[in-house]
């Protein structure tokens, strides 16, 4: 099992191979050191991403309503939305 794992690090997390290191770059990392390595990685591209698609959100927003205040569109839902509006809002978005 863990040479299949090995194989999928690999894709998402390269590890050097040995004759390739240099001095900085610490010991080798077992299976588990790599999938945490990897799991943080994923985690923090999917913040990115996301915090990529809502600039593109906010700025097509305020390319069609110039007027709109988007701090307040960022703030969060306006004062008494309930939670089943919220709710119907986002599914209608998909």
């Amino acid at each position: 099992m863990t040479a299949e794992i090995q194989l999928v690090l690999d894709c998402v997390s390269l590890e050097p191979p040995e004759g390739a290191r240099v001095p900085g770059d610490g010991p080798y990392r077992s299976v588990v050191d790599r999938c945490q390595t990897a799991w943080a990685d994923f985690k923090e591209f999917a913040r990115s991403a996301a915090h990529g698609a809502v600039v593109h959100a906010l700025a097509q927003l305020r390319s069609h309503y110039p007027s709109v205040d988007l701090r307040r569109v960022a703030s969060g839902y306006a004062q008494g939305t309930e939670m089943e509006k919220i709710t119907r809002l986002e599914d209608d978005v998909e």
